[in-house]
């Protein structure tokens, strides 16, 4: 906080040109203190040129000085951290030959961008991430073990690998000329609200409220949900077999774990 006698030395220059003084309400006058004789204070009026000078460089001392400490008292920057970070998308099988497909986990960790937590405002906080659709992982063993009943099989290395060239393809993800998927939003409050949420993906988006766990302490920020999607938000068409006998269910969850360095 800025004391009352920095303040007037941004105004004025401490002893030399002491205050802007009293503005004349009535006059519209400007009056600076121009010296000084034992206790006596002798006023003059400047040029109008002289007040402008005076008022801009009153400006440029609080835009370099006041403002900037201010935004950093109240921002807190955090860089993600990839390692630290996970998320996985859970693709469900559907049709009455259901039996003969695989449920499937993709997973990431080449997560990259940033988080500004505002700790004055809440809704002022924002983030940005950005993942990268070439790093996709399809059916690690790990990942389905951590992903619930659905998925403790364990798939070929051959399925995973022919799965993920579809998920690449044109058709679908079109990691070629769609490389990365964006998510943006703002925290709404310090609990379990992250609304506003924006998912850039294969040039199309779409805004969700996604419910979180937030835990901050010093350091390290971390996020954690789950939400879903439809493919066919974004013009992904589910692949089908048999005349839809056999299909890929259009909702997929998401499940996420975001941990950001205090930058």
């Amino acid at each position: 906080m800025l004391n009352k006698r920095f303040l007037n030395w941004i105004v004025s220059g401490d002893d030399l040109i002491l205050a802007v003084g009293a503005k004349s309400l009535q006059s519209q006058t400007y009056y600076i203190r121009s010296h000084k004789v034992g206790n006596q204070d002798y006023w003059t009026c400047p040029s109008r040129w002289y007040v402008s000078w005076l008022r801009l460089t009153r400006l440029f001392i609080l835009l370099i000085v006041v403002f900037p400490a201010t935004v950093s008292a109240q921002e807190t920057h955090y860089t993600i951290d990839g390692k630290g970070s996970d998320m996985r998308l859970l693709v469900y099988k559907q049709g009455v030959m259901k039996w003969l497909g695989h449920n499937h986990v993709i997973s990431s960790s080449a997560i990259g961008g940033k988080i500004i937590h505002n700790t004055e405002e809440w809704e002022k906080s924002h983030f940005r991430l950005r993942f990268s659709v070439r790093q996709f992982v399809v059916d690690r063993f790990l990942d389905r073990q951590r992903s619930g009943p659905a998925f403790h099989n364990k798939i070929d290395d051959e399925i995973a690998l022919s799965t993920r060239r579809n998920m690449l393809s044109q058709q679908q993800l079109d990691a070629q000329q769609y490389p990365d998927i964006l998510v943006s939003g703002k925290i709404s409050s310090n609990n379990r609200a992250l609304t506003n949420i924006v998912i850039s993906l294969k040039g199309r988006q779409k805004k969700i409220s996604v419910p979180l766990s937030l835990l901050i302490t010093d350091k390290v920020l971390t996020a954690s949900g789950r939400f879903s999607i439809m493919q066919t938000d974004f013009g992904i068409q589910p692949m089908s077999l048999f005349g839809g006998l056999l299909a890929v269910r259009d909702q997929v969850e998401v499940v996420f774990n975001i941990k950001a360095e205090k930058e």
